[in-house]
């Protein structure tokens, strides 16, 4: 059967072969590659032979106990898996737009833009709001995965039925997981138009002289978003992207540079005449780009 320890590694005894299956390869820098390792293991009367190590081990109420291979003061605890039902079961399509995710200790929304990305478009991970992500299943089991560019995590889903996704915490098995849909959002039309940082008059007396050949009004930034492109204006030099919005009307985001900075806004404000953005990977001196509608 499939045992879990940690935030990214299987356990699987089948017969007298075990499989080791790791998710991410920081060699090569493929974080959402899975990793199959085979090899046999020899049982004694309270030592595990796995690996070329001999390890104590003992078994817990639905859990494997042993010695940890590179340090015996600390232990390993595997947490055995559980099948889902085909009922519950994760299919294609089953996770999409914007969910409210929450634990016993963290609470946030998140956006699936696609099958591959999602944006945290509540009050976490305000800088860096993008995360790879995806579903992989092993022996009946399908795990969630994200990549958050620094580690990959992993938790096997329990229930997917589009409105309501869990997942089991094999941290705190008593608390899950849970997602619950959003409703959707239109605010596209809000945005069409020009926008520029200002309001000119108040604050262009208080920049330093542009340099030189630069026209005062180019130090400014401003936006002209179209009903599928947005261009950008900053010191002057347009850049013209695909833009969309979150299906919770959050965060406006560029898909060309998803990733990078000023790859996606978060909506602090957003009226006819103005329109506040948090820009992701932010490194202006105030935390709100101020833009107000010129057309």
């Amino acid at each position: 059967k499939p045992y879990y320890s940690g935030k990214r590694l299987l356990l699987h005894i089948d017969g007298s072969d075990v499989y080791t299956i790791s998710v991410g390869n920081f060699g090569s820098g493929k974080l959402n590659e899975i990793i199959i390792d085979t090899s046999e293991y020899h049982l004694g009367d309270s030592v595990l032979m796995l690996l070329s190590e001999n390890l104590q081990f003992t078994f817990g109420e639905d859990s494997l106990i042993m010695s940890h291979p590179e340090n015996q003061n600390e232990i390993l605890v595997w947490n055995s898996l559980k099948k889902m039902t085909s009922e519950t079961s994760y299919n294609a399509g089953c996770i999409s737009g914007a969910y409210h995710i929450k634990s016993v200790d963290f609470s946030d929304t998140i956006d699936f833009i696609n099958d591959s990305i999602l944006i945290h478009t509540g009050i976490s991970n305000v800088n860096w709001p993008t995360e790879s992500w995806g579903v992989f299943k092993y022996y009946d089991i399908d795990f969630f995965l994200f990549n958050s560019g620094f580690q990959s995590w992993m938790a096997p889903v329990t229930m997917c039925t589009g409105d309501t996704i869990l997942f089991e915490n094999l941290y705190r098995p008593q608390h899950a997981i849970e997602m619950f849909k959003i409703e959707s959002v239109s605010r596209q039309n809000q945005l069409i138009g020009t926008w520029r940082q200002g309001p000119p008059d108040s604050i262009l007396k208080l920049l330093p002289p542009p340099p030189a050949g630069l026209p005062e009004i180019d130090r400014l930034i401003k936006m002209t978003f179209h009903t599928d492109s947005v261009t950008i204006y900053r010191y002057g030099r347009p850049e013209t992207l695909k833009w969309d919005l979150t299906s919770d009307g959050k965060r406006v985001y560029f898909i060309d540079k998803i990733k990078e900075k000023w790859g996606s806004g978060k909506i602090v404000k957003l009226t006819n005449d103005q329109l506040f953005l948090r820009m992701s990977g932010n490194s202006m001196k105030e935390d709100t780009l101020k833009l107000f509608r010129v057309q």
